[in-house]
C-alpha cells in the first residue's frame, strides 16, 4: 500500500507542477492573458505541497504504528490523521480539477487553439471526471476505516478501500496518459 500512497502522491505532484507550467507557456506561447479560471487554477495550484506532500508521511507514520503494535490506539489515530489529510488533498483536487475543466474549455473556445490543442483539451476534460470521482471514494472509504474501532468492521471496510486505490491509480495513470498521446 505504501507504494501506492507514494506513487499517487508523485503522479499528483508532477501532474499538478505540469498543469501549472502548461497554462502559464500556453499563455506566453498564444500572447494571451490568462483567462478567470486559469488565474484561478494557477492560484489554487500554488497550494499543492501544502496538500499533496504530507500524505506521503502520514501514511508512512500509520503503517509504521501498524507494524509495530498491530491493530492500536495510535495507528487508529494515525489513520485519521492520514484520512483528515487524504480528505482535504481530495477537495483542494475538485477544485484543481474542476478549474482544469473550465480553463481548457475556455482554451478550446480561443481563436488562436489549433484542433490538436482542442482535442488535447477534450480528453484531459473527459478524463478529469473519472479521475475526481475515484479520488472522493477513496476518501470515502478512508474515513469509514479511520472511524471504527473494532477488529471485525475494519476488515469489512479493508477490501472496498483497497479496490477504491487501486482503481484511483488506474484513473491517474489513465489521465497522465491523456496528457501525452502517442
Amino acid at each position: 500500500m505504501e507504494g501506492y500512497v507514494a506513487d499517487l502522491v508523485s503522479s499528483l505532484l508532477n501532474y499538478t507542477t505540469y498543469s501549472s507550467q502548461r497554462i502559464q507557456l500556453q499563455s506566453e506561447e498564444l500572447g494571451e492573458a490568462l483567462t478567470p479560471h486559469s488565474k484561478a487554477l494557477v492560484e489554487e495550484l500554488g497550494s499543492n505541497v501544502t496538500h499533496i506532500k504530507p500524505l506521503k508521511e502520514l501514511y508512512r507514520e500509520f503503517s509504521g504504528a501498524v507494524r509495530s503494535a498491530q491493530y492500536s490506539l495510535k495507528s487508529c489515530e494515525d489513520l485519521k490523521a492520514f484520512s483528515d489529510q487524504f480528505n482535504s488533498t481530495t477537495e483542494h483536487l475538485v477544485r484543481v480539477f474542476n478549474l482544469i475543466r473550465k480553463s481548457v474549455t475556455e482554451e478550446s473556445m480561443s481563436m488562436s487553439c489549433s484542433l490538436q490543442m482542442e482535442e488535447c483539451n477534450t480528453v484531459i476534460s473527459d478524463t478529469a471526471q473519472p479521475l475526481v470521482l475515484s479520488l472522493q471514494n477513496t476518501a470515502l472509504s478512508l474515513s469509514h476505516l479511520a472511524h471504527i474501532s473494532d477488529s471485525a468492521t475494519t476488515a469489512r471496510y479493508i477490501p472496498p478501500f483497497i479496490a477504491d486505490v487501486r482503481e484511483l491509480g488506474g484513473n491517474v495513470r489513465a489521465h497522465l496518459s491523456a496528457l501525452h498521446p502517442k
